[in-house]
């Protein structure tokens, strides 16, 4: 006789192009069987599929139902062929989540590390120029295959002007920057205000006015990428000189791992997998920590305060949860991994966080 134990039902926001929601049945199962699905609210009979295969030992099977127009508690019940029923669990059914997901592609400078200040100042203009060759090869895209770009700190873009002259920057803000197709971070570049002094912490904001007053671009974001922690101390004076908002990617490699965090060593690729954790950030940016990844970093003035996007994108952890990685090929294979992660990552997302947009 089929015994069927630990059934439990995920309903994935993930749609058909024909409008039915995918649902995961999770399961142990005594051996491989056929079995019919009922779904029912209360008493009513919402849905009825045959010939559901149930796998032998610890699995799970896909089915694709029409999703609900509102939450409702829903009994999954499984039943053999002669009628008895195997199993049944109440499940909450939500309305299923509509994602907006951006995919953002990461890259960084070092200035001085990987090569001179003055030659990273070269590459500063040439990498704007060639961000707007593809913006123009891309313009008659739909929105969202455009190409976008967007400039770290003010350390980079004031090169430009530089080196190209006012003429050829105040194109640049006008026809890319201003409407959109271009975005410019007002913090100077990836700076360890871990240890600036509160002078320091002030003129480092002083980029932002500048940007204001000399282009009329008001940007209220602030990028830290590659480096392993943030002040505490920034918040008040970066706050009150009107920032909004930061956008934390750490860089897991690190040769001296975090002792506060434990980097998990059974991890695959546990160097520059963020997943191991314990790696270069200083703050646990992961999607299991205990700490959120969105939140707002409140001051010791208790009245400042800055939203604080923690990604994980630049190393390995960006995109692939997310089946997403800017090597994968064009192919069915891609797909069909994109959809078994995405199956797993968005339960994961939506038990933790109220939000339909993810970076």
């Amino acid at each position: 006789m089929l015994q069927i134990d630990d059934f439990y039902i995920t309903p994935i926001s993930m749609i058909t192009q024909t409008g039915l929601q995918r649902v995961d049945l999770s399961y142990r199962a005594s051996a491989a069987a056929q079995v019919r699905l009922d779904v029912y609210q209360s008493d009513r009979l919402m849905h009825t599929l045959d010939s559901v295969h149930i796998a032998s030992g610890q699995g799970y099977s896909s089915v694709f139902l029409p999703p609900p127009d509102r939450a409702i508690d829903a009994i999954w019940q499984l039943t053999d062929d002669d009628g008895r029923v195997i199993t049944a669990v109440t499940v909450n059914w939500p309305v299923p989540r509509r994602w907006t997901l951006y995919t953002l592609v990461a890259s960084h400078t070092d200035i001085g590390l990987h090569n001179a200040q003055y030659i990273q100042r070269f590459n500063s203009a040439q990498f704007i120029d060639q961000a707007m060759a593809l913006c123009d090869q891309t313009r008659d895209r739909a929105d969202q295959d455009r190409y976008h770009y967007m400039i770290e700190g003010t350390w980079f873009w004031g090169n430009y002007p530089a080196d190209r002259g006012r003429d050829a920057a105040r194109r640049v803000i006008e026809d890319y920057v201003k409407p959109g197709r271009i975005g410019l971070c007002g913090g100077i570049a990836g700076n360890h205000t871990q240890v600036f002094g509160l002078e320091e912490l002030c003129r480092s904001t002083y980029g932002r006015k500048a940007l204001q007053d000399t282009w009329g671009v008001t940007t209220r974001t602030l990028a830290m990428i590659d480096n392993n922690g943030m002040s505490w101390s920034l918040i008040q004076p970066y706050a009150e000189a009107g920032f909004e908002q930061i956008i934390f990617a750490p860089n897991q490699w690190n040769p001296h791992p975090s002792t506060v965090w434990t980097r998990d060593t059974t991890v695959p690729g546990f160097i520059w997998n963020p997943d191991a954790g314990g790696g270069g950030a200083r703050v646990d940016v992961r999607y299991d920590s205990a700490l959120p990844m969105v939140f707002y970093w409140q001051a010791q003035d208790d009245q400042s305060r800055l939203l604080v996007w923690c990604s994980t994108q630049y190393g390995s952890g960006g995109g692939a949860p997310f089946g997403l990685h800017p090597r994968a090929k064009a192919d069915q294979n891609t797909l069909r991994t994109m959809e078994e992660r995405m199956a797993r990552q968005l339960p994961r997302l939506e038990d933790r966080y109220p939000y339909d947009l993810w970076l």
